[in-house]
């Protein structure tokens, strides 16, 4: 079963490397996450939003991210 995150993440033509770069979270949690073996906090949710050029959905997380403006 392919995972959402790797299908867009292909699509963006974005390596793992990519997207650890610009959302400062480690390659290696979100093979994980792509994975369905861990999770990510909201600060990271955003973060990987933001990387993947999703500002709709980072601008809808922003409230609930610590220290975000709203």
């Amino acid at each position: 079963m392919s995972s959402p995150l790797r299908d867009l993440r292909e699509k963006l033509g974005l390596t793992l490397d990519d997207i650890a770069e610009r959302s400062q979270i480690h390659k290696s949690q979100l093979s994980r996450f792509e994975r369905g073996q861990c999770g990510l906090s909201v600060d990271a949710l955003h973060r990987l939003a933001e990387a993947l050029g999703l500002t709709a959905l980072a601008e809808q997380l922003a409230p609930y991210v610590k220290g975000a403006a709203a």
